[in-house]
């Protein structure tokens, strides 16, 4: 009787340990949903925003981007592509203070301008678009400039 007494709850495990404990668990396996479905839960629950922005800085990123292509049969020596990319980014201060940083495609990075007051439309931590003034429209040269590197050599 001793025995099955310590084991369901009194006296080793007390009954607001096990709540403490279960909590904890539920919370920490929370936590973890929240962290890899984090940008997820924001692109779905987020809404729409258009507000004034000053547009303070614009810089891009270079990067490496590899592909690798496993030889067939098993075990075989790995063979792969790897492409040098640019990122394009602007850093925008609201007309609150706050400053906000987004990814942005090459032709409207091209033509903004920094320092320039316009519109921002966002959502989340997503960019939709930047309505300020630009200087001019420019034809894209990078169309066929993306430069291959395999096996020591550049295609």
């Amino acid at each position: 009787m001793t025995v099955n007494k310590q084991l369901t709850g009194g006296f080793i495990f007390p009954t607001w340990l096990m709540i403490i404990l279960g909590l904890l668990i539920a919370a920490g396996i929370f936590a973890i949903i929240f962290v890899f479905f984090k940008d997820v839960i924001i692109a779905v629950f987020s809404k729409q925003v258009t507000t004034q922005a000053t547009l303070s800085s614009k810089y891009d990123r270079e990067f490496l981007s590899k592909t690798v292509y496993a030889a067939g049969g098993g075990g075989g020596v790995a063979s792969g592509v790897a492409e040098k990319r640019t990122e394009y980014f602007f850093c925008f201060q609201l007309d609150n203070g706050r400053f906000i940083t987004f990814t942005v495609p090459k032709d409207i990075y091209d033509v903004a301008i920094e320092d320039s007051t316009g519109t921002l439309t966002y959502k989340g931590r997503r960019f939709i678009s930047y309505d300020g003034p630009t200087s001019g429209t420019r034809v894209r040269q990078d169309t066929n400039s993306t430069t291959f590197v395999g096996l020591d050599k550049t295609l």
